[in-house]
């Protein structure tokens, strides 16, 4: 490798750990809006006592009473709020006890399933493999009827 590619390569990682701690709201990556809005409650299996859950975390969406080796679970991203239901921007920030969050449905068949099963009120888990993470439920409907993205 030319000296210049090193030098730039290590500058633009150098630049990228400035922003490590900094969440991109999903709304302006995806343009458009999230699909759901939920409040939730952690409520971590203890296997999961040591995870330490914040914005930007990686978890699917069990629906209550499915049963997750039969019925799987769904890759849903939530994206926490802020007490004044901002999208929280400091990935570093523990995630509190409770609180709200928007979910982001995917695309496809997957949007579908979830366009005839969210409603107001539906009641899910967020989990890690099988493992419960917190308790959720859908508080509003936002963009997953206007969307097809």
């Amino acid at each position: 490798m030319d000296k210049d590619f090193v030098e730039n390569l290590l500058k633009r990682v150098k630049e990228a750990e400035k922003d490590k701690d900094t969440h991109i709201p999903y709304s302006t990556i995806h343009g458009r809006d999230p699909d759901v809005e939920v409040k939730y409650i952690l409520d971590k299996s203890p296997e999961l006592a040591g995870a330490k859950p914040a914005q930007g975390m990686r978890c699917d969406f069990l629906y209550d009473g499915d049963d997750p080796l039969k019925d799987g679970t769904y890759s849903i991203a939530p994206e926490l709020l802020d007490e004044s239901e901002n999208v929280i921007i400091d990935k570093s920030l523990p995630m509190e006890e409770k609180g709200k969050a928007y979910m982001w449905v995917g695309y496809g068949k997957n949007r579908i399933l979830h366009k005839r099963r969210l409603k107001v009120g539906t009641k899910g888990y967020w989990v890690v493999g099988s493992k419960k993470l917190a308790k959720v439920t859908v508080t509003k409907i936002l963009g997953l009827f206007e969307s097809e993205a």
